[in-house]
Order: C-alpha cells, then sequence, then structure tokens
C-alpha cells in the first residue's frame, strides 16, 4: 500500500526540531504513525540545563510518615515550570516552590485536551543512592505524544538533567521503606487562549513529584477482569499508543462499571 504524507512545518510556529519552513513529501510503503513520527522526530531545544534558574519554597514542609500516604495525594516542595511560545521558543528553566497554576479559562487544554504526560519513578536502593528506572525512554515517549497532538517537542536529555535537579532538591521526600518511591509527573499542556482547534502557540511544561507507597497496600493480589465489546481505548490510526490526558477520562465509565460486576 502507498501512502504519501505532507508534513507542513510553519517556521513562525517554533517547531524547529521538526525541519524546515517548507512541506516535506514522504513516499513509500505505509507505516504506521508511530513509527513515521520516530523518523521525522528529533529533540533539539533552544534551552540548556545549565540555564536553570532555582527559587527554593520558603516554607518547606516535613514529609509525612510513609504509612498514611495515599497514591497521588501528597506532593512535595518544588516543581519544574517551563513556558513555550512560538515567538521565543522554550523559556527559562525554573524551579519553583509547589503550588497553584494560573490558566485562562479559554485555554486549550480546558476545551480540546491538549495535554500529555509521563509517569517515572526515583527509588532508594539498598546503598540509599536514588535512582530512576529509564528515564530516557519516558522522554522519547512523552516527545511522540507531544507530535503526535501538535504540542512542542523538547531535548529529552536537557530535561532529563533539569528533571535530575529537582528530584536531588526533593530528595528528602523520597521514603526509606521497601516497595516505596518518589512518583514524577512531568506533563506538558496547550495554554492558547483561543476557542477553535488548531496547533497551540502557547504551552507549558511542568513537573511535580509525589511520595507513594506500593500501588496494591496489601501486596499483590490476583485481579478480576471483565471483558467487553462495547467500550475501546484503541483502534488503528488513533491515539491509544501515546500518552495523552483524553486517553484516560473514558476509561472511568468501563472501570466503575466494571466495579459494580464484581
Amino acid at each position: 500500500m502507498q501512502a504519501t504524507f505532507y508534513l507542513t512545518v510553519a517556521a513562525e510556529r517554533g517547531y524547529n526540531d521538526w525541519g524546515t519552513d517548507c512541506v516535506t513529501r514522504y513516499r513509500g510503503k505505509f507505516r504506521s504513525l508511530v513509527t513515521l513520527l520516530d523518523s521525522v522526530l528529533t529533540t533539539r531545544a533552544n534551552y540548556q540545563s545549565s540555564q536553570l534558574q532555582i527559587h527554593k519554597n520558603t516554607n518547606p514542609r516535613n514529609p509525612p510518615k510513609s504509612s498514611s500516604l495515599v497514591f497521588g495525594h501528597t506532593f512535595t516542595d518544588h516543581m519544574i515550570s517551563i513556558p513555550w511560545t512560538t515567538l521565543s521558543g522554550w523559556g527559562t528553566p525554573t524551579i519553583i516552590p509547589y503550588g497553584p497554576l494560573s490558566l485562562d479559562p479559554s485555554c486549550t487544554v480546558l476545551h480540546y485536551a491538549q495535554t500529555v504526560f509521563e509517569g517515572m519513578k526515583a527509588y532508594r536502593d539498598e546503598h540509599n543512592k536514588v535512582t530512576m528506572f529509564r528515564p530516557d525512554m519516558n522522554m522519547k515517549r512523552m516527545n511522540r505524544s507531544a507530535a503526535r497532538v501538535s504540542l512542542p517537542t523538547f531535548n529529552g536529555d536537557e530535561m532529563l538533567e533539569v528533571i535530575k535537579t529537582l528530584v536531588k532538591l526533593d530528595s528528602h521526600w523520597i521514603p526509606q521503606e521497601p516497595g516505596h518511591s518518589l512518583y514524577i509527573r512531568p506533563t506538558m499542556i496547550g495554554t492558547q487562549r483561543a476557542l477553535g482547534v488548531a496547533p497551540p502557540n502557547e504551552a507549558l511544561f511542568f513537573v511535580i513529584c509525589s511520595p507513594v507507597g506500593p500501588y496494591y497496600k496489601n501486596g499483590f493480589k490476583p485481579v478480576r477482569l471483565l471483558a467487553t465489546a462495547n467500550f475501546i481505548r484503541a483502534a488503528p490510526g488513533g491515539t491509544g499508543g501515546y500518552k495523552l490526558g483524553a486517553n484516560y477520562a473514558p476509561g472511568v465509565v468501563p472501570q466503575v462499571l466494571a466495579a459494580k460486576e464484581g
């Protein structure tokens, strides 16, 4: 099967990592969208981790007891914030005190679900050394997800250095107990103030961290599953292979119905 893909790249959008400002034509045998994105995606950025600015929380808190942790309900003292615009590209990476975001009610993320995220963990090993499991793969997947919904891509290596600095700054929040960790949530959202489906001209990359215990507090147990043909998560050509916020909300109803079935 032959297919022609047109990858239109506008320089004014700031997508330097997608190529030039001309139309690039790809011809050849049909390949999946995942493979296509991998072939054209590069991860350059106009910032360096050395530009990182740190504004420490002047009112730090004491981490709670590990026994009281509920997954995803407790957050550390700091977060990462990096803005992006089509005019200036990626802004200065900054670590700031954890706190609310200020968003206009018309932001594209609120209306068209232009958001991607990742889930990573930092652990303490038997020597009390903090380690992360294949974080470079998380950055690669996040770039693929961002490209799929017209959000800007970034330099994964540089972003990891910024994230490592955040983890080091809040390392005292990493629980000591076996099976516990610091859950790291990199997120990107479209923040353009406008109604209308289009690539946003503004975006925000932020990272928050949460100390967590085992997902199953009482240990792993067999899980009962309900198979149904009434709902679908992924289909050829769709977005099931990307970590998008829009993929998760539709799964809540099937989950609730399955719980009612026991």
